[in-house]
């Protein structure tokens, strides 16, 4: 029943986002900081969506990639040139996808603040904190996660680099494959 439910209010969500037809903005029309784009996102959503958009949970954001993401890179110029919002996002070399991500991800956090952490300073609102603690812990235990292959692979000869050092995931799993198929 709660998957039901579930996938219900995704759809809802899809259909009160995206289902108007927009026209996409000329290109003096684009936003070219991340903050500008996440302030236009908000000003044009409903109370509603707000609302749905801020009761999504951080992990099951990647559900926006297609509907809202696509709206974003096509509506902000993404895949048209705008150059200056994708280096105000990321880098000059991110992907139209990963900036969107990007936007979605503080657009997300916009509206928690604003819901939870009303007329508090950042560093006084335990929903900050708490959201911090568990991206932080995350990272942490992917980092340790990695640096364990790592030793793993070290000590077969099959990574001779540096433990701290960098080190393509990619790499890292094709050396685990080998790594498993040689402890069986």
């Amino acid at each position: 029943m709660k998957f039901l439910l579930s996938i219900f209010i995704l759809l809802s969500i899809h259909t009160a986002i995206f289902s108007e037809e927009q026209k996409l903005l000329e290109k003096h029309e684009w936003p070219k900081t991340c903050d500008t784009a996440v302030d236009l996102l908000v000003s044009n959503l409903s109370e509603k969506t707000k609302k749905e958009v801020r009761q999504t949970k951080y992990d099951s954001l990647i559900m926006f990639h297609h509907g809202w993401g696509t709206s974003i890179r096509n509506n902000f110029g993404l895949w048209r040139g705008n150059k200056q919002l994708i280096k105000s996002c990321s880098n000059d070399t991110a992907h139209p996808d990963s900036v969107s991500t990007i936007i979605i991800k503080k657009t997300w956090l916009k509206l928690n603040l604003a819901f939870h952490c009303p007329k508090v300073k950042l560093t006084q609102c335990k929903w900050h904190k708490n959201h911090q603690a568990k991206l932080n812990n995350k990272k942490t235990m992917q980092h340790d996660k990695l640096r364990r292959d790592q030793i793993k692979l070290k000590s077969i000869g099959l990574y001779s680099g540096s433990i701290n050092g960098k080190f393509s995931p990619e790499l890292l799993e094709s050396y685990l494959v080998v790594f498993k198929l040689i402890n069986k």
